[in-house]
């Protein structure tokens, strides 16, 4: 794998936003349009008053680290890094294959009724660990989680 340069890094994190926060929308636009509630974030809403700050720090920090690291790390990039001497993990199938179960279990453990924003999120994450680092995906992840955290408190 090649390293990027930082122009280049900075080009992909910028897609990487824009495609999350894309998803987002559209997610809510759905949720909203069709007045559909997640119970997921009902509840998280509710502890998140009570005591903002730990939730918070839960919530943007730790729980990305801690995703990104199982997800993007030991189910994305390490089994492509063991399995790249295999012709089939060589070609692009490889890494889609790995990327749709990281983003599966990713999606699965975040998606009660709507799978689909989790998983094309996921994917997101992953082609930007891919492309640049599993640094850069905790990051955008970071980016995304305090950007809900700071919507969940202002409503």
């Amino acid at each position: 794998m090649k390293k990027l340069g930082t122009r280049s890094a900075l080009k992909v994190l910028g897609i990487g936003f824009v495609l999350q926060f894309a998803i987002q929308m559209l997610f809510s636009l759905i949720m909203f349009h069709f007045d559909i509630s997640n119970s997921n974030n009902s509840m998280l809403e509710q502890e998140l008053k009570q005591n903002w700050m730990v939730y918070g720090l839960l919530l943007v920090v730790v729980s990305p680290v801690i995703e990104e690291w199982i997800n993007r790390y030991l189910l994305f990039l390490w089994p492509l890094k063991k399995l790249s001497r295999w012709l089939f993990f060589q070609k692009k199938r490889g890494v889609f294959v790995c990327a749709l179960v990281s983003s599966a279990l990713f999606a699965s453990l975040h998606g009660e009724l709507f799978l689909w924003p989790y998983l094309a999120i996921g994917l997101v994450y992953c082609w930007v660990a891919k492309r640049i680092n599993i640094t850069a995906s905790i990051c955008l992840h970071m980016i995304n989680n305090g950007f809900l955290f700071w919507i969940m408190l202002a409503s």
